[in-house]
């Protein structure tokens, strides 16, 4: 019976983060869609097993570049940028 006990609980508490994180994270949003132009661009890579050692390679020189794009101005998609 406890254990039956604790999958409810955890379950419930699983249903309750996932309906207060979109909440509390509306902050977060709010800002976005103010004015605030993001654009996110992502990569996959590896960051462990024997190809680790090039994936955070990659990823340092990604956020390089990212960091000097974002000195330069930023990019220009279409009008904005």
């Amino acid at each position: 019976m406890q254990g039956k006990k604790l999958w409810v609980g955890c379950i419930s508490l699983l249903l309750l983060a996932l309906l207060v994180m979109p909440l509390a994270g509306g902050g977060y949003y709010a800002k976005a869609a103010a004015g605030l132009r993001i654009l996110k661009i992502g990569t996959v890579m590896p960051i462990s097993g024997p190809l680790g050692v090039i994936g955070l390679t990659w990823g340092r020189g990604f956020n390089l570049c990212a960091d000097w794009l974002n000195e330069q101005g930023g990019l220009k998609v279409g009008g904005d940028r």
